[in-house]
């Protein structure tokens, strides 16, 4: 199985199942931070925006206004003021399809200590997750958080608000060209065949889904907490769902495995949202050749488009897939997802 990296924000789409909520994970009632209202939200978004776009309060202001249109809620903002009347560090959290909410750090203020910046993290992660769960309740179950994999400071700020670390993330790119592969054949006794195209279609995918979890070796730790219903909310909710773009492999009647692709039109890209096959259909180079068809199935129709997508290091399988079909590494992240409790 690979993972995709989603649009504006990463999504680990994989059924979580070995993280649990410990007492002692749980924070003390007395934060140093707190959630922030209407008086500090401009400074919040100061905090937020890249420092290096040069006019941070323009860039600050954007963001505030354009909030609405991308699903920002700015109430779910918490931080540590520094009692003069600005933020030494802020966290927001936005919730996402399949009861998920991803996690955004600010960068620490500098002139601190390094202990005192992963402090200041620390009680923002902690309250978060808290207030998450109070307001939420069962409609978040994880929060998840994606620092850059040189970021040692909010690693180790993750680590001790309770998140747990489930691998590292290589993101990669392919830019439009032709692919050489010969056109799809397969073994005698399969398909593949359109999602939009089958009667009981959701209930194949889900099926196919379940199966290609099994022995994955993308962020294996994380098999089994979220129900396959939201993981499929997640993958729908990345970019924009074309049926013609999702794929199901079938033997007879059966979902053997599954390659989605969603387009991000503001972007001119494509997401590989998700490829897998179930045990049974491993070992027989099924993989590329499903994976070649749904790319030239979206080539037909933006071919000027890229294809993005992200695998788990551990994968090398995959990650020499994707290599010897042009993808190239762009980014790397470290995967960390803690569990809401409720």
């Amino acid at each position: 199985m690979y993972e995709p990296f989603a649009p504006r924000q990463t999504r680990l789409t994989h059924p979580y199942n070995t993280l649990t909520e410990s007492h002692a994970s749980q924070p003390p009632r007395n934060f140093a931070a707190r959630n922030i209202g209407p008086d500090l939200l401009f400074a919040a978004a100061t905090k937020l925006v890249s420092q290096d776009v040069g006019d941070v309060r323009t860039a600050a202001k954007r963001l505030i206004n354009s909030a609405p249109k991308f699903g920002i809620d700015l109430k779910l903002l918490w931080g540590v003021p520094d009692g003069a009347g600005s933020l030494r560090q802020v966290c927001l959290a936005v919730p996402g399809a399949g009861r998920t909410s991803t996690i955004f750090l600010s960068k620490p203020e500098s002139g601190r200590s390094k202990a005192e910046r992963i402090r200041d993290r620390v009680e923002c992660l902690r309250l978060a997750c808290l207030d998450l769960s109070s307001r939420f309740g069962d409609r978040v179950q994880v929060a998840q958080a994606l620092p850059t994999i040189n970021d040692e400071e909010e690693i180790q700020a993750l680590a001790e608000a309770g998140f747990t670390r489930v691998g590292n993330l290589t993101c990669l790119r392919r830019e439009s060209a032709p692919i050489e592969d010969a056109p799809l054949v397969l073994p005698e006794g399969y398909s593949l065949r359109r999602f939009e195209s089958l009667p009981r279609a959701e209930e194949l995918l889900l099926s196919a889904l379940e199966r290609s979890y099994e022995e994955t070796l993308d962020c294996p730790e994380l098999c089994g907490l979220r129900d396959s219903r939201d993981i499929l909310e997640s993958h729908r909710a990345t970019g924009k769902f074309d049926g013609r773009l999702w794929w199901l492999l079938m033997k007879g009647e059966e979902a053997q495995g599954c390659v989605l692709i969603s387009p991000i039109p503001d972007e001119r890209r494509y997401d590989l949202v998700y490829i897998g096959l179930a045990i049974t259909a491993r070992g027989k180079g099924l993989a590329r050749k499903i994976l070649v068809h749904a790319m030239r199935e979206a080539e037909s129709i933006h071919g000027d488009w890229a294809l993005t997508c992200a695998v788990d290091d551990r994968n090398v399988a995959a990650g020499r897939l994707y290599e010897s079909l042009g993808f190239r590494a762009f980014a790397q992240h470290c995967a960390f997802v803690r569990k809401i409790a409720t």
